[in-house]
């Protein structure tokens, strides 16, 4: 964001040192300009924004009273001066989806902490900083105050704002307000991780810093805290080891401790001491990002069967898993798994919130070594989604699956349509949000046990939700039931009997307790729309598609006496079939898609097959690492789920190096809020590629930017540099074209490479406005795109697509929009063969 300077006349000047405020710190935010929506966003890659395309292009400036915003298609928006109430809060209508403007007068160059809440995110002189939209408290940003004027632009979605600046005291503080700590259990020791955010209050980097945590009487642990980038949080895990609590709770002192060996900074944290019937919560490291998770468990009583079962229990919006554990009584049957989608909120169970859940489940298995048959999903409100959503794609997971008062998908809920988009770019852009689309999938629930459960006065999840989803089913599925509670709402309990009844309703438990998983089914009838996401059922693995993120189909039988695969698939490039269950020794017959043919046994019993030149499946010894995979399948979020490491660009110009640095930092805090999540920046100088060779990198800049783009993606088909974008043969020029695409890393099999970057200062303020870490939002294997995006009705999605099973742009399917569609841009070189 540039600020340009304006004239200002005596009036203005008089009502400018009237909003602006010295900063003498603490400071409140007692009175600021506020605006209205400037356009319009929804859970959709694409977004219109009149006050955004002013800071895209460059043209905005601090606001005065009654300055307008002119909004294509509606009436103006104008700025408007508002106090905040007693409690420090500003507020109103204009404020659910409008912007915020603070001037802050510093008499010197200083540090403070921004604490902020209810807003968005926000822009401190320019560059994007994260924010707090659920009121947590958690948005404590550092920054730094320049001498003269200070700018705060805030973006606020939910009616209201409050903020203030904190003096800065200190090289790092730690932020006590967001922490992961495990729960204690009565006469046992304890060897866990916990985590804690800690906080660079410098414009330098910090290194060599440590966390030492102190149990009272154990011992105490350190750990090193990983390189701080300038003016960044990131959370910092720690070890928990000591002898069984012999209080109410357990008293843990963390210290943050620099080079010299003194403390910077100290807090004593408690943790909770359950009892081994109670409720407790778990904590585990995540192969995510290496943070610190957690999850509530309600443990299964003692008595009862000998093998328990699990049931996992996916909560609600502004839920806490471990009060979803809470929300349920003891079982003597099964233990109560309670995943956290890696925030209250988080990700509606999708994203990353569907890996945490798997991540959950995989850990909880092992831990309490459950029965892989006997294990059921369940889950309220938005953990009804989500009970849809993990049912759908991963149906072996299962033996039946209970949503409460769910909602199908974002665009049912919200009763619009799905978008498909009417160019050839917008219809690939739009292709992406296919495993968003739960009702595609819902043939893969077949073999499943299905109970649906909803209030029938449910005022916050409409009934027609579920009724919906029983007329889906009734098409095809012969084992649901479903029960309309009279006169319930949204939540509701009715009786005296442990646990809440809309999740703990005793007909579905008995349901449930009546289904086991079948292990090797001798059908499998699957789909998939997204290897990268799903990708396996039971002994069938779809490895790659023909056309990517449109719907993958098996219908397959295995024969174990005639070592027989038949049936049908659609849209299947490459399979893996589990033969090891067949009997007999000698050759397998494959009868797929109407051809039969013998292929020799493979020695590690997974039977890899591809199309060959006449259309039949024939068997090879494997597939090339390199190519596309379930491990590797793209799109473009997929760069942020393998231990990434962000490197930001440090050999462009002053403006080039300052933007890369602030949009990784933004990246990564912001990911820490929605996703509890880790993140290390790296700049490209620092960056070691040996060192992180099978953990994703996000390149942050171009190849003229940053010096790890030489090593990375040099010679690679796609090229982003200063005024030009290249993919393949076709290539565009101009200043203010934005990039996001994922490619695959030289030296691995599983680790890909993220680009963000911009052609010049426009394209790079354009990636500011775009949501990475939002559900409902995805973007395929390459997106470029122009601020003509923020117009509405206007193309601005100059190209999109998907790469092919070898990564390459010949064998894909990428679309350009005619040069026209970016009136900056210039063609060069001719399109690609399989432009859409």
């Amino acid at each position: 964001m540039l600020v340009k300077p304006r004239r200002l006349g005596p009036a203005f000047l008089v009502l400018l040192a009237g909003l602006a405020q010295a900063a003498e710190l603490p400071l409140k935010l007692d009175s600021a300009l506020v605006i209205g929506r400037t356009g319009q966003r929804a859970r959709n890659p694409l977004h219109t924004d009149a006050l955004e395309l002013q800071l895209v292009r460059g043209d905005w400036q601090p606001p005065r009273a009654g300055d307008a915003v002119a909004v294509p298609g509606g009436d103006p928006v104008r700025w408007s001066y508002k106090e905040a109430n007693d409690d420090g809060w500003l507020g109103g209508p204009e404020l659910r989806g409008g912007h915020v403007y603070w001037r802050v007068d510093s008499p010197r160059r200083r540090f403070a902490v921004l604490h902020a809440r209810g807003h968005s995110s926000v822009r401190v002189n320019g560059a994007p900083r994260y924010g707090d939209p659920y009121n947590t408290g958690w948005a404590r940003t550092p920054v730094v105050l320049e001498k003269g004027a200070n700018h705060f632009l805030f973006r606020v979605g939910r009616g209201r704002l409050q903020a203030e600046l904190l003096p800065s005291e200190g090289r790092a503080e730690i932020q006590a307000a967001d922490r992961i700590g495990p729960d204690m259990v009565v006469g046992r020791p304890i060897d866990a991780e916990g985590s804690i955010v800690v906080a660079n209050l410098t414009d330098a980097p910090l290194l060599g810093l440590q966390l030492r945590s102190t149990l009272e009487g154990g011992r105490t642990q350190s750990t090193e805290v990983t390189r701080l980038a300038p003016l960044a949080v990131m959370e910092q895990p720690f070890r928990v080891k000591g002898p069984a609590a012999s209080g109410e709770k357990g008293r843990l002192r963390l210290e943050l401790v620099g080079k010299d060996g003194k403390v910077i900074d100290q807090e004593m944290l408690d943790l909770d001491v359950r009892k081994p019937e109670e409720a407790r919560w778990v904590t585990f490291r995540s192969a995510i990002d290496d943070s610190v998770q957690g999850y509530g468990l309600r443990p299964a009583l003692e008595v009862g069967p000998k093998e328990k079962g699990l049931i996992l229990s996916v909560h609600g919006a502004g839920v806490q898993g471990r009060g979803q554990a809470n929300a349920y009584g003891n079982k003597d049957w099964a233990h109560v798994v309670a995943p956290t989608n890696r925030r209250p909120f988080g990700f509606d169970w999708e994203d990353w919130g569907r890996l945490d859940a798997l991540e959950v489940l995989d850990h909880a298995r092992r831990s309490l070594g459950t029965a892989p048959q006997r294990t059921w999903l369940t889950g309220h409100s938005m953990g009804g989604h989500g009970t849809w959503q993990l049912g759908v794609h991963f149906p072996d997971h299962w033996a039946a699956i209970g949503p409460s008062a769910g909602w199908l998908s974002f665009w049912s809920y919200l009763d619009s349509g799905r978008p498909e988009g009417d160019t050839p770019t917008q219809r690939l852009l739009y292709r992406a949000q296919s495993p968003s689309d739960t009702p595609l999938l819902f043939d893969n629930l077949t073999p499943l046990g299905i109970y649906i459960l909803h209030g029938d006065a449910d005022d916050n999840v409409p009934p027609s939700e579920a009724k919906q989803a029983i007329e889906l089913l009734s098409d095809f599925h012969d084992d649901f039931r479903s029960h309309f509670e009279p006169g319930a709402g949204h939540w509701w309990n009715r009786d005296d009997e442990p646990g809440a009844d809309c999740v703990d309703w005793a007909p579905m438990m008995d349901f449930f307790r009546r289904h086991h998983r079948l292990e090797s089914p001798r059908e499998v009838r699957f789909t998939t729309v997204h290897p990268g996401v799903s990708a396996r059922s039971h002994w069938v693995t779809i490895h790659a598609q023909d056309e990517p993120l449109l719907a993958s189909s098996v219908d397959l039988r295995r024969d174990p006496h005639q070592r027989r695969f038949q049936g049908t698939t659609e849209n299947v490039a490459r399979l893996v079939l589990n033969a090891s269950h067949l009997l007999g020794e000698g050759a397998i017959t494959i009868a797929i898609d109407g051809a039969s043919r013998e292929v020799p046994a493979p020695a590690d019993g997974r039977l890899h097959l591809v199309r060959d030149f006449e259309d039949q499946w024939t068997a090879v010894d494997g597939f090339p690492p390199a190519d596309k995979s379930p491990e590797r399948a793209g799109s473009f979020k997929d760069a942020f789920r393998r231990g990434f490491v962000l490197v930001p660009g440090t050999v462009g110009s002053r403006a080039e190096t300052a933007w890369a640095l602030a949009k990784a930092r933004f990246d990564a805090d912001t990911f820490w809020y929605r996703a509890n999540g880790r993140v290390e920046i790296v700049p490209d100088g620092v960056f070691e590629p040996l060192e992180h060779r099978d953990r994703n990198v996000i390149l942050y800049g171009h190849a003229d930017s940053n010096s790890a783009w030489s090593e990375l993606l040099g010679g690679d088909e796609l090229e982003v540099r200063r005024g030009m974008v290249r993919i393949g043969d076709t290539a565009r020029r101009g200043d203010d074209l934005a990039v996001f695409a994922i490619r695959p890393h030289r030296d691995s099999a599983v680790a890909s490479i993220g680009v963000v970057a911009g052609t010049g200062p426009v394209g790079q303020r354009l990636t500011e406005t775009m949501a990475s870490f939002v559900s409902g939002i995805h973007w395929p294997d390459v997106t470029v795109f122009s601020p003509a995006s923020l117009v509405p009705g206007s193309e601005g999605v100059v190209a999109a697509g998907f790469f092919g099973i070898d990564w390459s742009v010949a064998d894909g399917t990428i679309a350009w929009e005619p040069v026209a569609a970016s009136p900056a841009a210039t063609a060069v070189g001719h399109d690609a063969a399989r432009n859409e």
